[in-house]
């Protein structure tokens, strides 16, 4: 039998990168407020002057660009870790509902994406429980918050697409306001969307640090000779 890979370093990376994002978004509601006054100050006829928008403007490009760099690392690092923890789960179950390939994949297929990863992620979840009851393994049984999660990616999703559609068609400070505003409720529910995936992803690893542990006194017993259908407490299901 294959033992498991490690996934812990995977997984405090993920967990950092996400608070990063968080972060991120909280600049970026800063930095769109600015923005957002310095167009309300011009509305109202006060004394506005162009420095003051180039400023606005040039710190929401910046942080924009921190923001997307630090989100697709995330993003990155992110499916890293599901597709390892999706590998190991098949190195003990013979009997899961997709390739562990698909970890990884189904996130860049169109229609699939809407629905394939939280399926994955769900199993990973239910499957993981079923071997640490099997082997008489204690676990807190945590709320599961998977579905809130999923539920506010493909929220966040939907108002960013829109955000970028509308963004291509700005030309007054009315419409610039406007988007600003929209920005600022797109990092609201990407930060709520942060709490919830790093929930998600602590929660697995609370699990999978168990699974590493079943793993490991199996190996060890391996070492010992003894008949494997006695050594090996973790069952292949067929």
């Amino acid at each position: 039998m294959n033992f498991l890979r490690e996934n812990s370093n995977r997984a405090k990376l993920i967990v950092l990168f996400l608070w990063l994002t968080i972060v991120s978004e909280v600049l970026s509601i800063i930095s769109s407020y600015f923005q957002f006054s310095v167009i309300e100050d011009f509305f109202n006829d006060y004394d506005i002057k162009d420095t003051d928008f180039e400023f606005a403007d040039n710190l929401n490009n910046v942080i924009t660009i921190v923001y997307f760099i630090v989100f697709l690392c995330s993003i990155i690092f992110f499916i890293q870790w599901f597709r390892r923890a999706y590998f190991n789960l098949h190195i003990l179950l013979k009997d899961l509902k997709f390739d562990e390939g698909w970890a990884a994949g189904s996130w860049f297929v169109p229609f699939l994406n809407l629905f394939r990863p939280v399926e994955i992620m769900k199993e990973l979840y239910e499957r993981t429980r079923f071997i640490l009851t099997e082997n008489n393994v204690r676990f807190d049984n945590k709320k599961n918050v998977i579905n809130i999660w999923w539920g506010f990616w493909i929220v966040s999703g939907v108002i960013s697409n829109f955000i970028f559609r509308y963004s291509l068609n700005v030309s007054t400070l009315e419409s610039l306001q406007n988007l600003t505003i929209m920005n600022m409720i797109s990092s609201v529910v990407s930060i709520v969307l942060g709490f919830f995936a790093i929930k998600v992803v602590k929660d697995y690893i609370y699990l999978e640090e168990k699974l590493h542990k079943i793993n490991f006194t199996s190996k060890v017993d391996r070492t010992d000779k003894v008949n494997h259908s006695q050594r090996m407490k973790v069952s292949i299901a067929k």
